[in-house]
């Protein structure tokens, strides 16, 4: 039996029920392969593969025949559901939990009647087993973060007892970096009066005990991670705290590239600055992030910049130089699996990227109704703008748009 008797249907299934069976072209399948690269100076690099990723898959599809455009629109509307659908793929008989990621319908009216094309992104997901209620998620985070500070405190105290005149100099100079990076950061932002002037007695403790920070440590790591936390949470705009944090990101990078930083610092910071971006990321909602992909990128993001740090303390480790304290290491790896779980909640109501390709001339109002709906006038004039704004309307094709034209919208 050759491989042409062995395929079967391209089936997709929804969340409600409806089952799509399509004819098919091409499929490809692409696959992220979790890998950390070690580089040396004098040979070849070190490749760690850790685990394989999820499985993309990008399907041409089409529906066929005198019914083909009704079938088309009840795919299309039954895939605005934001539930996971269910892929049946030809040729391995095995059917995949999924995300739509992307679509493109392509109605072949003159080119070739009587078929509706798509174009389909689909993303290999999971179902979450005991999720975190999403108004727990935000509080259980926070709480995790106040635990894993505790412990960043006691731990940062206890090696600073053991450490020598040279060290202690590297310590005061990257806590003042530190600081200096963090006021620079957040002082872009626009605070309250008395929260400004919170913050800046803060930064004056912080600067006060840089030059005692042997003898202070615990009252240092304090105030550092405060200050660090602080300036994140009186920040108003979810996605104005997730900007510094970026910037923070960049600090941590820099800590981790300079060969004199002291790992100990690099360690309090590392947790502080990861704590608090994954902090800011659930604390934004589906509105803060507008897609799937956004959140999706926001979570990499977290487990990028944790897995950096985790690979530098080991390597510190292995050199003697720190000692990873195991209690954190749980604290902080449970951290990093609750903001995962609360960024998958937040996934599942963004909305969808469509692309929409005109077949013919068309005015903006009617494709904007068919596309995005809106009964209520005050609903429509939001989406008519939002239309207007991601694809950068103007002109003449506020009033007419011309066959070819690709639309992006959220859905």
């Amino acid at each position: 039996m050759s491989w042409q008797d062995r395929i079967t249907d391209a089936v997709i299934e929804t969340a409600a029920g409806d089952r799509f069976v399509f004819e098919f072209r091409d499929i490809s399948k692409k696959r992220d392969e979790r890998t950390e690269v070690f580089e040396f100076s004098d040979s070849q690099d070190y490749v760690q593969r850790k685990f394989s990723g999820s499985e993309v898959f990008d399907l041409a599809v089409w529906f066929s025949g005198e019914n083909c455009d009704e079938q088309a629109e009840g795919f299309e509307n039954a895939t605005r559901d934001i539930r996971p659908l269910r892929f049946t793929h030809p040729l391995r008989k095995r059917t995949y939990l999924v995300q739509l990621m992307g679509l493109v319908r392509n109605d072949k009216l003159a080119t070739r009647a009587n078929e509706v094309a798509f174009s389909l992104s689909l993303h290999e997901t999971i179902d979450l087993e005991n999720i975190v209620k999403q108004e727990n998620a935000a509080r259980i985070v926070d709480n995790t973060i106040n635990t894993l500070n505790l412990q960043n405190s006691d731990y940062f105290a206890n090696r600073i007892v053991d450490k020598t005149p040279s060290a202690l100099k590297k310590i005061k100079k990257g806590i003042s970096t530190a600081t200096a990076a963090v006021a620079k950061s957040a002082l872009a932002y626009e605070y309250a009066a008395d929260t400004l002037a919170d913050f800046e007695s803060i930064a004056t403790a912080a600067d006060a005990l840089v030059e005692t920070v042997d003898t202070n440590a615990k009252a240092m790591a304090d105030v550092l991670q405060g200050y660090i936390e602080f300036s994140a949470k009186a920040i108003v705009y979810p996605i104005e705290k997730m900007a510094f944090y970026d910037e923070m990101i960049d600090l941590l990078y820099d800590l981790i590239a300079d060969s004199d930083s002291d790992p100990d610092l690099v360690l309090l910071s590392g947790l502080s600055i990861i704590s608090g971006l994954s902090l800011s990321s659930v604390l934004a909602t589906e509105n803060d992030y507008v897609t799937k992909t956004a959140v999706f990128a926001q979570s990499q993001k977290i487990y990028n910049t944790a897995t950096a740090l985790t690979v530098y303390i080991e390597d510190q480790e292995l050199s003697g130089l720190a000692e990873f304290d195991p209690r954190q290491l749980e604290t902080f790896n449970n951290l990093i699996s609750l903001s995962a779980a609360r960024l998958s909640q937040i996934a599942f109501k963004t909305k969808q990227e469509r692309i929409f390709v005109l077949m013919k001339d068309e005015d903006l109002f009617p494709i904007c109704y068919r596309l995005l709906g809106g009964d209520n006038p005050d609903d429509f004039d939001s989406k008519l703008l939002n239309l207007i704004e991601i694809n950068k309307l103007g002109g003449k094709e506020l009033y007419e748009l011309k066959q070819g034209r690709r639309l992006k919208y959220y859905i």
